[in-house]
């Protein structure tokens, strides 16, 4: 919290959700929000997780660019709202991009985070991180980001709003896994036509053992890949290639023992391999991969 109140650009607002804290987090904000009316508090009446939390809070802004920050998140300088207004004054991006550096625990071992390159206008923007299996879609894109994580962005409140009602109230009001950040930047880069790599470190971003990614068993880590499918496939583009990634995340979830999950998670997979099945933009071959590989009739 003092990271954004120490920004030297002061025209913001700061929406906090509070998705069910048990500890003492919400009487903090309240004292807090007391000296400072460019608060404003959500309350979850139950622990919704971060997708929900970010859509909501996101949808209820008013402002004409998103910053996500979470609780493991600090900004780096004090002038970083600052310079993104400037920016943002005079140029009409959908997304601004800047360096961050990662901290494990608070340790002072700092590493940088691969860059992401940039261009200025793009007409076809794709995601590629191999570490996490995820590659580009089209072999002629224009623009390749480095990173899926939301915190390293600057995003236009249009096209972050627009993202969540494509995504649809269900899958962020009902699934909380930890892909969220791959999920929504996904969709994000896929509808926006402009992105500027502004070359400023602007997050310290806190590499916790107890993030969601470590601490999630077996069968909700999978459910997370087959949510992660859903968006890929939906949100992908509608030709053949575009859609090769779809088959190989389907392909790559086969691999895993799906018994380990619930009816409902398995109905829900199902449904997504239907999807996949009746797709035009996926030849008989991969067809009968998937098939094969599921064991469906």
């Amino acid at each position: 919290m003092i990271s954004i109140l120490n920004q030297n650009f002061s025209k913001f607002e700061i929406i906090l959700v509070n998705d069910f804290s048990t500890d003492n987090s919400l009487q903090i904000i309240k004292r807090i929000k007391k000296k400072d009316k460019r608060i404003k508090i959500l309350n979850n009446k139950r622990n919704k997780g971060t997708l929900y939390s970010r859509c909501i809070g996101t949808l209820k802004s008013k402002g004409n660019y998103i910053f996500a920050l979470d609780n493991d998140d600090l900004f780096f300088s004090d002038d970083l709202f600052e310079s993104i207004y400037k920016i943002t004054e005079n140029n009409n991006y959908d997304i601004i991009e800047f360096k961050s550096f990662q901290i494990k625990n608070y340790s002072p071992n700092i590493t940088d985070i691969e860059e992401s390159p940039f261009n200025h206008h793009l007409n076809n923007i794709t995601i590629y991180q191999p570490e996490l299996s995820l590659f580009p879609i089209s072999v002629n894109n224009k623009y390749a980001s480095h990173d899926f994580w939301i915190w390293a962005k600057c995003i236009k409140s249009e096209i972050y709003k627009k993202s969540i009602k494509s995504l649809g109230k269900r899958r962020y009001s009902i699934y909380n896994c930890w892909t969220e950040d791959i999920s929504m930047v996904f969709i994000i880069f896929n509808l926006a036509q402009s992105c500027l790599f502004l070359n400023k470190y602007g997050i310290f971003h806190i590499l916790s053992t107890k993030t969601a990614s470590n601490t999630l068993n077996s069968n909700h880590k999978l459910f997370a890949e087959i949510f992660l499918l859903d968006i890929i496939f939906d949100f992908s583009k509608n030709n053949e290639e575009n859609k090769k990634y779809a088959v190989f995340k389907a392909l790559e979830i086969s691999k895993n023992n799906i018994t380990i999950l619930s009816l409902k998670d398995l109905l829900y997979l199902k449904s997504i391999l239907m999807k996949l099945l009746k797709c035009k933009y996926i030849n008989n071959d991969n067809k009968l991969l998937i098939k094969k590989a599921f064991r469906l009739d």
